[in-house]
């Protein structure tokens, strides 16, 4: 009996030990963005950039929410509707003579550390996934060869990777989002410059506003300061 105790005991202490530091992870892992560059950028598409309910762009001050924790002066945002990962991929693509939102005060040409928000419309086809985000990786590369971090970060999903409806049909970014996620793992594993950030979700399906996965203006800014 008393043996028993003492491994229950020892087990406690353990997982107490591994609790501390899943607690310290959590906390690095929420400042990952405050880090010190000069100028990070943001890629996205409408769910992002866009001003009737984009994540990056929402808030009720003159600094959005994401933008009011991460840091004004030292990023900014590309952004173009529908700007999947089969169109960013393309350097010759128009979005990237899209004008910056929000520039950084200083090298914004150049930014160190950029993240491109992805989706698109391969569905279930990881491997398609794995393709095209590994094409805008290159691309990335090519268009601004001094940055230092790649970060990848799927469109923003239904809860706990739940497939929302709406009138009977499913919402595109709701059902995609686990498969994007699984293709980032796999990219991100590949190469030391890439790394994942959240995998945001919105907390009740509601908070779509349309079929294609666009965030309700009012839940917008909430979803930019958790990616903040």
């Amino acid at each position: 009996m008393k043996k028993e105790l003492d491994v229950q005991h020892i087990m406690k202490i353990k997982l107490h030990k591994w609790g501390a530091i899943l607690y310290a992870l959590i906390i690095l892992s929420s400042i990952t963005l405050a880090q010190d560059y000069n100028c990070s950028m943001v890629i996205g598409f409408s769910q992002v950039g866009s001003p009737n309910g984009g994540w990056y762009v929402a808030g009720s001050g003159s600094v959005s929410d994401f933008e009011h924790i991460t840091g004004d002066a030292n990023w900014q945002l590309l952004w173009k509707s529908d700007g999947g990962v089969d169109e960013w991929k393309n350097p010759n693509y128009a979005g990237w003579n899209s004008t910056l939102k929000s520039a950084c005060l200083t090298g914004s040409s150049s930014p160190e550390r950029i993240i491109i928000s992805i989706s698109g419309s391969y569905g279930a086809n990881v491997s398609a996934w794995v393709d095209d985000i590994d094409s805008v990786v290159t691309t990335i590369r090519f268009k601004y060869p001094l940055v230092q971090e790649i970060i990848l970060q799927p469109v923003v999903g239904g809860p706990a990777h739940m497939t929302c409806y709406e009138t009977g049909d499913s919402i595109r970014a709701s059902w995609q989002h686990k498969y994007i996620d699984s293709a980032i793992a796999i990219v991100a594993g590949l190469d030391t410059l890439v790394s994942e950030l959240c995998s945001p979700e919105v907390s009740s399906c509601n908070d779509y506003a349309d079929m294609v996965g666009h965030l309700e203006p009012s839940i917008a800014h909430i979803i930019g300061a958790e990616i903040g």
